[in-house]
């Protein structure tokens, strides 16, 4: 009976380290592609990507906040698009995330970092 709870709290990291790490190499030469939005996944990850780009410094409050209003008006768009009347709404959903892909990779191309 001991034994059976020994293995129960065995730790995740002690059996991950049992064996050889798996990494993987992506080949993209150290530059980041320019910004595609396409789903709200995609949105989603970019007003997470500004945040956390905000909190290190390399970009300001002011164009976090730019990004997070933006998305937050591109997932309202999505939204709108789904519902049945919803195609009048495709115009306007499709320069929203332009206007973000621009704000975005203005900022790459600006900082000249990525």
């Amino acid at each position: 009976m001991a034994d059976s709870s020994q293995k129960k709290r065995e730790s995740p990291c002690a059996r991950a380290s049992a064996g050889p790490p798996k990494l993987t190499v992506v080949k993209g030469g150290g530059k980041r592609a320019a910004l595609c939005l396409k789903t709200p996944h995609d949105v989603a990850r970019l007003m997470a990507s500004a945040a956390a780009e905000m909190m290190l410094r390399r970009i300001s409050p002011l164009r976090a906040h730019e990004i997070q209003q933006r998305g937050v008006r591109a997932l309202s768009l999505f939204e709108r698009v789904k519902m049945p009347n919803g195609g009048e709404s495709q115009g306007a959903l499709k320069r929203e995330l332009h206007d973000l892909e621009a704000i975005w990779n203005a900022g790459i191309e600006r900082s000249g970092k990525r």
